[in-house]
């Protein structure tokens, strides 16, 4: 998995040394290959606390009934590393078929009116100005978080991947 960190830093590098990108576009840029990043040295540490200390596999969702213990283990972590490369097909998939490293995300809640704050993963939230329904405009492609706060309803995150969400649309209905 290292050598695939090091291959991601050669595609940033070609990617910032291509034309005249505008500040917009190598922030945008740098959010995506962060990103990226991040998902690799996510899945490095997971699988360097499962060789130390028998930590719960990467991914739980795969069905494994006729193996061994220790076989659905090893099958396991393997899911959650092909998972993460599966990811950054479909990342790379969505900014050539877009030709873009943004989108805008269309937040709904029911009932209307919830404050909107967004984040990714590692970084502090931020408050949108205005409340659902609403678009969040030009985030950079990144796995997101959305936080929905209404007085009188329980407080909700949903997380948001647009790499696998084709419709960049987020919905959700507020409970009491």
């Amino acid at each position: 998995m290292e050598n695939e960190i090091k291959s991601l830093e050669s595609t940033e590098s070609e990617f910032n040394g291509m034309g005249e990108n505008s500040e917009s576009v190598k922030e945008s840029a740098s959010i995506f290959f962060a990103d990226l990043r991040l998902s690799y040295t996510e899945a490095l540490k997971q699988l360097s606390n499962e060789q130390r200390n028998d930590n719960p596999p990467i991914i739980k969702s795969v069905s494994l009934r006729q193996t061994k213990p220790a076989q659905q283990t090893v099958h396991l972590i393997a899911s959650g590393v092909f998972s993460v490369f599966d990811i950054h097909v479909l990342a790379y998939s969505l900014a050539a078929t877009t030709q873009s490293l943004m989108f805008n995300l269309d937040v709904t809640s029911y009932p209307e009116g919830a404050t909107i704050s967004y984040k990714r993963r590692g970084d502090d939230f931020k408050t949108n100005t205005n409340p659902t329904n609403c678009t969040l405009k030009s985030l950079p492609l990144a796995i997101w978080t959305i936080h929905f706060q209404l007085s009188g309803y329980k407080e909700q995150d949903r997380d948001f991947n647009p790499f696998i969400e084709q419709n960049h649309v987020l919905n959700v209905n507020l409970t009491k």
